[in-house]
């Protein structure tokens, strides 16, 4: 048969391709609104002179009442320690500061993620 091609007609490569297409779409969106993240609207933080936040007195009791119930063991980052903790300032920052994405299932007040990132942005003393 001369002139004929095999294979699928143009139209139907075009409707599945675009199909292909909103099912890849409806997995982001799924994916997004499952994990629920979203900004707390801190875009910055500072370290002020006047700063008196240590591991002591903030960052160990912080950690063990919002992190460590996952972050001790079972999931990383590790953060048992104020070295680990430090290691890894710019994750929490991006994870529980900018964004309320961590601790996951629960909640903390904004003024608690901001003593966080002011802690934080002075080195976790």
């Amino acid at each position: 048969m001369a002139g004929h091609r095999r294979g699928k007609p143009p139209l139907l490569n075009v409707a599945l391709g675009a199909l292909g297409a909103l099912a890849a779409l409806g997995a982001l969106a799924a994916l997004a609104a499952c994990s629920g993240t979203a900004s707390t609207g801190i875009t910055a933080v500072t370290c002020g002179s006047d700063s008196t936040l240590t591991y002591a007195n903030f960052g160990s009791a912080f950690m063990t009442d919002n992190c460590l119930s996952c972050h001790a063991a079972r999931e990383t980052p590790r953060l048992s320690t104020q070295a680990e903790v430090k290691s890894e300032t710019e994750q929490i920052l991006q994870a529980a500061v900018y964004s309320d994405a961590m601790p996951s299932g629960s909640s903390i007040a904004l003024a608690e993620r901001d003593l966080l990132g002011e802690w934080l942005a002075c080195g976790a003393p």
